[in-house]
């Protein structure tokens, strides 16, 4: 009777124990035995908070020194990041709470993911960082 589905206990490899060469003219049944597999410590998914502060991390330490807002932007970090915030509404929360502890260029994603500006009519940095605290209070995103 043939056999259309083993089940084992836990995952393992299938060995044939042996197998001549000419197998194919042999009735005799086959036999194989079993080996478990290694086990393989995986380690723990990220959280989209800790991906978003890897991203963010990255983003800094290769584009600190760049004074083209632009290069700033357009690196993949803070892409990946926007892609986050797609997904992810609560990456506008923690890029408010980032800026409060150490505020950079996060406008364009804030503008991109909000699809708001509170800082149009500003003239500096301080202010615009100023301005989207303000809106993150005011939108209950941070105290």
């Amino acid at each position: 009777m043939p056999i259309d589905r083993i089940e084992y206990e836990e995952p393992c490899v299938v060995y044939q124990q042996s197998c001549p060469e000419d197998w194919w003219k042999h009735t005799e049944e086959i036999q194989y035995v079993t080996a478990p597999l290694p086990r393989i410590a995986s380690a723990p998914r990220p959280t989209l908070e800790e991906q978003f502060k890897e991203l963010a991390k990255t983003w800094r330490e290769a584009t600190e020194g760049s004074s083209l807002i632009m290069r700033r932007y357009a690196h993949p970090s803070y892409q990946a990041i926007l892609v986050l915030g797609g997904k992810e509404p609560r990456v506008v929360e923690w890029i408010l709470k980032d800026m409060q502890k150490t505020p950079d260029m996060w406008f364009e994603a804030l503008r991109r993911l909000t699809g708001e500006n509170p800082a149009i009519d500003t003239k500096t940095f301080d202010d615009s960082v100023k301005a989207w605290l303000k809106w993150g209070r005011n939108n209950h995103l941070i105290s």
